[in-house]
């Protein structure tokens, strides 16, 4: 929406933009994001999320992170609220700097006008340069509430048979060794324990997708070699697998047309033109 046009530069006093977020693997619709800009150097946004981490309770006031400027953020159970407003001539005076705290993982964590310059050790330091580190920097601080009260989590690999499988990819088939396993995670002080069946897969040979393309270095062609996910059984397993390699090289590639150059398949498909080609039920090759 553009509002009070220029009639001699044809720009406008006043305009906002909008768009929503969406989840990678269902494409569920999670957010809202709303901007408002007042000339160019003035800008109010608003996001709302949903069915995001799962914080239970957060709240956060600093700086942003691209032009100077303000920001609240306000989280309830999977629910966030971001209010910021960016200037650069009201705000260009203004240091980077975060204070409050979020709660998440059996612990709450703190941000005292903490500047994200980094976890410098004060392990050792005097007491004048720790207070002058503070003056400077902020400092941002852990405090494991759960450990403390339950003690530390310990976990433990299960023992696993190895198996071989097939995972079907549309270049080709690709042999993997997957091991099945049940893995713990127990606490000193408490009588529960928390059990996870998982599946660890080795592919014979990396298996392709394209790079993310955020920086120049990651634009070339990538490849996994192992991959370690929830499953109670080789089907399962190889589903996973399947459909996480689809998915990257969907999202950073050229959608379902994407095919791998730099890392050959060790049993290439012939005479076949299927886009996909997922693992049945029994984890055969098709």
């Amino acid at each position: 929406m553009h509002l009070f046009p220029n009639k001699t530069t044809g720009d406008h006093l006043i305009w906002t933009h909008s768009c929503r977020e969406t989840r990678h693997r269902d494409d569920a619709w999670i957010g809202i994001r709303w901007w408002m800009h007042i000339t160019l150097s003035f800008c109010f946004n608003v996001e709302f999320y949903w069915l995001g981490h799962n914080r239970w309770l957060a709240f956060d006031i600093g700086t942003t992170d691209d032009d100077p400027g303000f920001r609240v953020s306000i989280g309830i159970w999977r629910f966030t609220l971001h209010l910021s407003v960016e200037s650069w001539k009201l705000f260009r005076w203004v240091r980077r700097c975060n204070l409050g705290f979020r709660t998440h993982s059996g612990s709450i964590w703190v941000d005292l006008f903490d500047d994200d310059h980094g976890s410098d050790s004060l392990k050792g330091k005097s007491l004048g340069y720790r207070l002058k580190y503070f003056w400077k920097h902020g400092v941002h601080f852990c405090l494991p509430i759960v450990d403390w009260l339950l003690g530390k989590e310990v976990y433990t690999k299960g023992e696993g048979e190895e198996h071989i499988a097939i995972l079907p990819m549309p270049e080709g088939n690709y042999p993997v060794t997957i091991t099945l396993s049940t893995d713990t995670w127990v606490r000193p002080r408490w009588p529960g324990v928390k059990r996870v069946k998982r599946a660890r897969i080795v592919p014979s040979v990396s298996i392709p997708v394209p790079g993310k393309g955020e920086s120049s270095w990651d634009c070339d062609e990538d490849a996994w070699s192992n991959m370690t996910c929830a499953a109670a059984s080789i089907p399962e397993a190889l589903t996973h697998a399947f459909e996480s390699t689809i998915r990257d090289r969907f999202r950073h590639g050229s959608g379902t047309n994407w095919k791998p150059v730099d890392h050959p398949c060790p049993m290439p498909r012939t005479g076949s033109t299927d886009a996909e080609t997922a693992p049945d039920s029994e984890g055969e090759n098709p």
